[in-house]
């Protein structure tokens, strides 16, 4: 039986002596040889591993050594040359490839399996250093030996078995490496791998022992050994496919994960991503993209975006696809109110051509909209910078006018005609005003003074000057309802809000059938959130026949500087004005208007509780009282001589007993004089020398219940940064009437709380 078993290892690769036996035994190998050394070479240019460098060598040096083998045999039996000198190469050639064939492929599976680099690299340096040296010292010797003894065959060299002593423990160090990493993790090292190099390690040990034995043991064990040769390699073939078949496996996994992450991150992008090819046709596009554009994939870009019938001049695709740069333009769609930044970049084949064009959208409607409101507020600053420069003189004239009209007004010599001038001039100051006090408001640098009003009593207070603005041809009425409750508000904003409101109404009327109507009334309204209580509102109704609005135009005629008036006639600030301070009022404010059927402005505010504004009411009640006459002492501080002199000449007209001072320093010497009376302080607030505040403080020193009203034609700006806007101090701003300066003088006499007035 055994007998048997050797015959058929010798017929298949184990025996030797005839040309087929010897084809099987090396070619065989030959052919796992390469087949290992084709696989390992193509995945090293793949991934630059190391291991995969050393199996290639250890397959290429059992490679040659197989058909170096081969040749020198079978050119041996065929009697091509003389048997001598196969004996004289093959031995030497032999062990030397063999060897390092085993360390190359001892230290690819030891780099890959074993953790331990620095032993595995002693490893690979000695087996590397020790193969050329024994090559070294076994060939001359190989050489000497057979000369003289040239009968003798290799395994009577007395070195042969020093040789496979020293192969066997180059195959026997990373096996009882595999093997004891196998028994602590047996999921890491591959059986075959173990089989592999058990092979070996027992191809040169059986060598050993027939050496050391008589040629009967070498004749059974040869063809086992030959055959543990042969078949070792289809074992490291196994492992390593299995090895790369997990890589790529891996790798597939990997990329699979890679990709689906990819695409949830193009799927989170708030900006649209698209792939448009060479065709313009959208080949890939992201959610954000769909539901920014509404285009599909497959659809041609410019028939969705631009609804065109052909690629648009200034396509950023078509520019990237001509010259392969990145682009970045802004276009509105055509047919949505949208203002895209779209970004073109190339994606590029091989040769450096531009195939598809990845392209960005990202809509920045809203950023727009904010670059638009900042240069907007920007532009208010700068006119807001230009009229608070402008605006302390400007409101010192204004004063002087409104004066001097009222000065004329009672000249009963005048004639009417010359009256009727006088109230233009009024009417023309007051605009005047309205314009500067405009501006103020959307520059943010009005004095702001709210307190309780009553609604009909501001609008009753400026009818007058109402009637002179309006002209005589206009019919104009006012319905002042009853029981109206107080509202918390600035009476001279709420003023220029009627005031904007009735020019608005005049400029859209036809002179010969015009008609404007002031209402006040109170309305009842429902809580704004389920289950609060309801509230009143106080609204005030300003409605004309006017020329009326398209609902187009009504949705801009709060934007400031918009205007339908011709060049020249419009500032476009009246109504933005008008909104500007209903909002800061927290008031509410609505349009209701048609072509041709006139306009009506309706503005609510929150009506306030009646005890709240009790002792208000009672100041307001002097206002009907008779201001053309008065008693006391006034210390008048004003640095602006024309304005000294008009408040002198009103004042002491008036009745009043007026002490004068150019500044400051001058009114406090004046104040410092004990056996002088002085009953009120009229001052303004910026002077020269010793401010208006400083010159209060100084003589309520010495004159603790001296009452005080300020002037100032400052913005609030300017008067912050005097550090004098305290809430608590009686303010009339420039420029005033000479009918409200006397109210206020008499509201602060009668009453010790305190106000401030528009």
């Amino acid at each position: 039986m055994l007998e048997h078993i050797l015959d058929i290892l010798a017929q298949f690769g184990a025996g030797g002596g005839n040309p087929e036996n010897l084809a099987v035994r090396f070619l065989l190998a030959a052919f796992f040889w390469a087949v290992l050394a084709m696989a390992s070479i193509s995945q090293w240019h793949k991934g630059k591993n190391k291991k995969d460098l050393y199996v290639s060598y250890a397959a290429i040096f059992g490679l040659a050594r197989e058909l170096i083998m081969f040749c020198l045999e079978d050119l041996a039996l065929r009697q091509v040359f003389p048997l001598a000198i196969t004996h004289l190469y093959y031995p030497p050639i032999d062990h030397a490839l063999t060897q390092a064939s085993y360390v190359a492929i001892g230290y690819a599976f030891l780099y890959y399996f074993h953790g331990d680099l620095k032993s595995t690299t002693f490893y690979r340096n000695i087996g590397f250093v020790s193969v050329v040296l024994l090559f070294g010292i076994v060939f001359p010797t190989w050489q000497n030996f057979l000369s003289a003894n040239p009968q003798l065959k290799f395994g009577a060299y007395p070195g042969d078995i020093w040789l496979h002593v020293y192969m066997a423990l180059l195959t026997g160090f990373p096996l009882l490496v595999f093997a004891r990493l196998y028994l602590r993790l047996k999921a890491r090292i591959a059986v075959p791998l173990l089989i592999g190099f058990s092979f070996f390690f027992l191809d040169d040990f059986l060598q050993i022992f027939c050496l050391a034995e008589a040629e009967l043991h070498k004749a059974i064990y040869a063809p086992i050994r030959h055959n543990l040769h042969i078949w070792a390699i289809p074992c490291f073939i196994l492992v390593y496919w299995k090895d790369q078949l997990g890589r790529v496996v891996k790798a597939k996994i990997q990329a699979e994960r890679e990709r689906a992450k990819s695409e949830a991150i193009i799927a989170a992008l708030s900006d649209g991503l698209s792939i448009i090819d060479s065709n313009y046709q959208i080949t890939y596009q992201n959610p954000s993209h769909l539901q920014l554009v509404g285009v599909k994939r497959g659809e041609y870009c410019y028939q969705v975006m631009d609804k065109q019938d052909e690629v648009c001049a200034d396509c950023p695709a078509s520019q990237t696809f001509m010259d392969g740069e990145i682009r970045t333009v802004e276009k509105t769609l055509a047919h949505r109110e949208m203002t895209m930044e779209v970004t073109t970049s190339p994606m590029k084949d091989r040769e450096g051509k531009v195939t598809e064009v990845v392209e960005i959208i990202r809509d920045i409607t809203a950023r727009k909209l904010l670059e638009k409101q900042f240069g907007e507020a920007q532009r208010i600053e700068a006119v807001g910078r230009l009229t608070g420069g402008v605006a302390h003189d400007f409101n010192n004239l204004l004063t002087a006018m409104f004066m001097n009209c009222d000065i004329l007004q009672l000249d009963q010599s005048l004639p009417e005609s010359a009256k009727g001038n006088i109230n233009e001039i009024y009417a023309l100051a007051h605009r005047a005003a309205s314009l500067t006090n405009q501006l103020l408001v959307y520059s943010r640098k009005q004095i702001i003074q709210s307190k309780p009003l009553d609604l009909n009593q501001v609008v009753g207070g400026i009818e007058n000057m109402l009637r002179r603005v309006i002209g005589e041809n206009i019919d104009f009425s006012i319905r002042l309802g009853e029981g109206i409750g107080p509202i918390f508000a600035d009476n001279g904003q709420l003023e220029q809000v009627i005031m904007n409101l009735i020019v608005n109404a005049r400029d859209a009327l036809e002179v010969s059938s015009g008609k404007i109507s002031i209402s006040t009334h109170t309305v009842t309204m429902p809580g704004k959130e389920p289950g609060q209580v309801p509230y009143k509102v106080v609204r005030l109704t300003v409605r004309d026949n006017g020329c009326g609005m398209p609902p187009d135009i009504q949705s801009k005629i709060f934007d400031p500087f918009y205007t339908t008036k011709e060049v020249g006639k419009g500032t476009g600030l009246g109504l933005s004005t008008v909104y500007g301070i209903v909002s800061k009022l927290d008031g509410e404010i609505e349009v209701e208007s048609r072509p041709d059927e006139g306009t009506a402005f309706h503005i609510s505010f929150k009506q306030l509780e009646n005890q709240a504004v009790a002792e208000e009411e009672q100041m307001s009640s002097a206002h009907g009282a008779d201001m053309s006459t008065g008693t006391g002492t006034i210390l008048l501080a004003e640095d602006e001589e024309i304005i000294r002199k008009m408040l002198y000449n009103q004042l002491t007209k008036s009745g009043y007993t007026v002490l004068l001072a150019k500044n400051g320093l001058e009114a406090l010497e004046i104040g410092a004089k004990k056996d002088i009376a002085i009953d009120l302080l009229l001052s303004d607030i910026v002077m020269p020398k010793l401010s208006g505040i400083e010159l209060a403080e100084k003589l309520r020193q010495s004159r603790p219940d001296l009452k005080v009203l300020f002037m100032t034609g400052y913005t609030e700006d300017i008067l912050n940064d005097h550090g004098t806007l305290d809430p608590d101090i009686n303010l009339i701003n420039k420029p005033f009437t000479p009918d409200k300066l006397l109210q206020e003088i008499v509201n602060i006499r009668q009453h010790s709380s305190c106000a401030r007035s528009g």
